[in-house]
């Protein structure tokens, strides 16, 4: 009899953290898909660490939620370390698939791995690839996290991640990799950014530009603007 009682709690245990995975996954993907980017961060990590408390973060999710999570950290929308984050999407990705190929560049593009700055390394040290560094995709975990909108209607937030050269001195047209939401690469030609213009470099990397809403840029003058996500207030 006591065994039965073990064995229905740990089954109701179980349920119920994969309940709480979907409920937060779901809250991610909703901010996601309306432009709130801080807070579809927030909930992609708290995700996140369910699903690696219940042992079902090896999945197509986990990849998924863990890049999320990192695309906030990177637009300066959640305090998390997007370091991490990025690190952590690209080895769920390679146990689980789940990022296309641009997503996975940016994970080796910004991802950090362990030890390299040690003021991360207590997020790290509560990494399931710490003990586990080369761990199989797991089995049994159902799919949480709903579809994602590339290009969700009046944002909050946002970051375009493009090629150009010479990040010191002044950009080259850029080359748009990545972006949240995706009108913003429409705004690429704007961007010139140019800190001094007197220095020129074959530099040739990817630099990423924030909007929150807006992106201060500069012109050859040096007169600066401000660029707007639509329907966002100029400052």
């Amino acid at each position: 009899m006591i065994g039965l009682l073990f064995l229905a709690l740990a089954a109701w245990s179980v349920t119920e953290v994969q309940a709480d995975a979907r409920t937060l996954a779901e809250a991610a993907a909703h901010a996601w898909n309306e432009g709130r980017l801080g807070e579809a961060g927030t909930h992609a990590a708290a995700a996140y660490d369910t699903l690696a408390a219940e042992g079902c973060l090896i999945t197509r999710d986990g990849a998924r939620l863990a890049f999320m999570a990192g695309v906030a950290g990177l637009a300066g929308q959640i305090e998390e370390p997007y370091s991490y984050f990025f690190w952590a999407a690209g080895q769920l990705d390679r146990a689980a698939s789940g990022l296309t190929s641009t997503e996975r560049r940016l994970t080796r593009e910004y991802g950090i791995e362990l030890g390299r700055l040690p003021r991360l390394d207590r997020r790290y040290a509560r990494s399931p690839f710490l003990t586990e560094p080369n761990p199989r995709r797991a089995r049994g975990c159902p799919e949480i996290l709903p579809a994602l909108d590339a290009d969700p209607a009046s944002p909050q937030a946002g970051i375009l991640i493009a090629w150009t050269r010479n990040p010191n001195g002044p950009y080259a047209p850029l080359q748009v990799f990545y972006a949240y939401p995706d009108s913003v690469r429409a705004w690429a030609p704007e961007i010139t950014g140019t800190y001094d213009f007197l220095q020129s470099s074959s530099y040739r990397g990817l630099t990423y530009f924030v909007f929150d809403p807006c992106l201060t840029v500069h012109d050859q003058d040096r007169q600066s603007r401000d660029i707007c996500l639509d329907g966002a207030p100029a400052p």
